[in-house]
Protein backbone atom coordinates (compact mmCIF):
# COMPACT_ATOMS: atom_id res chain seq x y z
CA UNK A 1 0.00 0.00 0.00
CA UNK A 2 1.63 3.32 -1.24
CA UNK A 3 1.89 6.06 1.90
CA UNK A 4 -0.53 9.04 1.16
CA UNK A 5 0.62 12.56 2.34
CA UNK A 6 -2.41 15.15 3.04
CA UNK A 7 -1.44 18.98 3.16
CA UNK A 8 -3.91 21.55 4.66
CA UNK A 9 -3.44 24.81 2.59
CA UNK A 10 -5.39 27.70 4.47
CA UNK A 11 -6.39 29.64 1.45
CA UNK A 12 -8.36 32.70 2.05
CA UNK A 13 -10.15 35.61 -0.37
CA UNK A 14 -8.65 38.82 0.64
CA UNK A 15 -9.48 42.26 -0.42
CA UNK A 16 -7.28 45.12 0.15
CA UNK A 17 -8.58 48.33 2.25
CA UNK A 18 -7.30 51.96 1.98
CA UNK A 19 -7.95 55.38 3.79
CA UNK A 20 -8.87 57.04 0.73
CA UNK A 21 -12.61 57.75 1.01
CA UNK A 22 -14.48 56.98 -2.35
CA UNK A 23 -17.84 57.18 -3.56
CA UNK A 24 -17.42 54.06 -6.22
CA UNK A 25 -19.97 51.13 -5.93
CA UNK A 26 -17.95 48.32 -5.84
CA UNK A 27 -15.77 49.84 -2.80
CA UNK A 28 -18.15 49.89 -0.14
CA UNK A 29 -17.38 52.12 3.35
CA UNK A 30 -16.13 49.95 6.80
CA UNK A 31 -18.58 50.72 9.48
CA UNK A 32 -17.70 52.97 12.38
CA UNK A 33 -16.33 51.46 14.99
CA UNK A 34 -14.21 49.48 13.65
CA UNK A 35 -10.26 49.85 13.94
CA UNK A 36 -10.10 49.66 10.51
CA UNK A 37 -10.87 52.77 8.43
CA UNK A 38 -11.77 53.68 4.77
CA UNK A 39 -12.96 51.24 1.92
CA UNK A 40 -13.00 47.59 0.44
CA UNK A 41 -11.33 47.46 -2.85
CA UNK A 42 -13.28 44.41 -4.19
CA UNK A 43 -11.87 45.23 -7.54
CA UNK A 44 -8.58 43.99 -5.96
CA UNK A 45 -9.76 40.74 -4.76
CA UNK A 46 -7.21 37.71 -5.27
CA UNK A 47 -6.47 34.53 -3.18
CA UNK A 48 -3.49 33.85 -1.31
CA UNK A 49 -1.84 31.07 1.07
CA UNK A 50 -2.69 32.61 4.61
CA UNK A 51 -0.27 30.32 6.27
CA UNK A 52 2.41 30.55 4.01
CA UNK A 53 2.12 34.64 4.51
CA UNK A 54 1.58 33.99 8.28
CA UNK A 55 -1.37 36.13 7.97
CA UNK A 56 -2.96 37.37 11.45
CA UNK A 57 -6.19 38.82 11.45
CA UNK A 58 -6.18 42.08 13.38
CA UNK A 59 -10.34 42.19 13.26
CA UNK A 60 -13.07 40.50 11.19
CA UNK A 61 -15.79 42.57 9.66
CA UNK A 62 -19.45 43.01 10.20
CA UNK A 63 -21.80 40.18 8.44
CA UNK A 64 -23.32 43.07 6.51
CA UNK A 65 -20.15 44.16 5.19
CA UNK A 66 -19.04 40.45 4.56
CA UNK A 67 -22.59 40.49 2.67
CA UNK A 68 -22.08 43.34 0.65
CA UNK A 69 -18.37 42.48 -0.65
CA UNK A 70 -19.73 39.06 -1.64
CA UNK A 71 -22.71 40.85 -4.03
CA UNK A 72 -20.05 43.09 -5.53
CA UNK A 73 -17.58 40.47 -5.95
CA UNK A 74 -20.72 38.31 -7.77
CA UNK A 75 -21.76 41.15 -9.69
CA UNK A 76 -17.96 41.58 -10.79
CA UNK A 77 -17.58 38.25 -12.31
CA UNK A 78 -20.88 37.32 -13.17
CA UNK A 79 -20.62 36.14 -17.18
CA UNK A 80 -24.06 38.32 -17.11
CA UNK A 81 -22.41 42.18 -16.42
CA UNK A 82 -20.91 44.25 -18.88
Amino acid sequence: MAATCTVAVATGLIMEDTNTKTRRAIRPQLHDGMNTTGCVLCDHARFVDLTARKAEFSEHAPQELNRDVLRIIGILISPDSN
